[in-house]
């Protein structure tokens, strides 16, 4: 019992030395620089926030919603300067949401949606989350963006959704309207 007592010890010492967070393995001070990243998104410019991104690494933005937040505050600029960057702009929730999800949901960006889809960045409009169903389609459909499912009717050729899919839109438009 003492052996593994010993045992457990060292590794809580060598744990809490790397610092790591349960969140995807990164350390404590990668999460600390994401937070920082947060607070600033809304209010300062985008140059200032450049400062901030050029300190994430490679995994920072394939662990943390980095760019889901900044779709999320249509800072497509950034997007296009990451990825000029080379920068892993593919992250996906847990659930199996993207930043494609994102750019169709409640704010809605027909820019963000169509560099997402041209640079072949993420073009899966039928991709399913698993938390609700959602898809970029039924969430542009659910949130009345006509701009972005006029362009999937007109890139991809849709005319139709399923009625499995139409249920997960009145579902969607529902839990949106009892929010209001």
């Amino acid at each position: 019992m003492d052996s593994i007592k010993k045992v457990n010890k060292k590794v809580l010492e060598s744990s809490s030395k790397e610092n790591k967070n349960p969140v995807h393995g990164v350390d404590e001070e990668r999460w600390k620089v994401y937070h920082a990243f947060v607070e600033i998104l809304a209010a300062k410019s985008d140059i200032e926030i450049k400062k901030i991104l050029n300190e994430f690494t490679e995994n920072d933005f394939m662990a943390m919603p980095i760019v889901l937040d900044l779709v999320s505050y249509k800072k497509n600029d950034l997007l296009k300067w990451l990825y000029e960057k080379n920068m892993p702009l593919t992250y996906q929730e847990w659930d199996g949401g993207n930043a494609l999800h994102v750019a169709c949901g409640a704010g809605g960006s027909l820019e963000c949606v169509k560099f997402l889809i041209e640079n072949n960045i993420q073009n899966d409009i039928n991709k399913e989350s698993t938390k609700f169903g959602d898809t970029p389609l039924t969430l542009a459909l659910s949130y009345g963006h006509r701009d972005i499912v006029d362009y999937f009717s007109k890139k991809f050729a849709v005319d139709s959704v399923s009625l499995r899919h139409l249920y997960v839109i009145i579902d969607r438009v529902i839990a949106n309207r009892d929010r209001s």
